[in-house]
């Protein structure tokens, strides 16, 4: 699983509309090793966990990590447009 802070900013980058912060985190990505594909269905996965707390309004246990992981999800999925979630899970399916 790719690392959950480069996930978080390249959600918050897409949601934000600032394309060179999503490719950064994908510069960074390759960078450091990973696998383009990897980190794309990590990237898939993190937008369906903001999707499932967006929809519940709260973390399930599923779902759930650690309390700081939990929060900063619950964050993410709070700053976040429910419609860009989608539409990233539309274009990253």
């Amino acid at each position: 699983m790719a690392d959950g802070r480069l996930l978080a900013e390249t959600v918050a980058a897409v949601a934000a509309g600032d394309a060179p912060a999503a490719l950064r985190a994908l510069e960074e990505c390759a960078q450091s090793g990973r696998d383009a594909a990897s980190f794309a269905s990590d990237l898939e996965g993190k937008a369906r966990e903001l999707l499932i707390v967006q929809t519940l309004g709260e973390v399930p246990a599923e779902v759930s990590l650690t309390s700081e992981a939990d929060a900063a999800l619950s964050e993410l999925a709070a700053a976040v447009d429910h419609a860009t979630v989608v539409r990233l899970l539309e274009l990253l399916g």
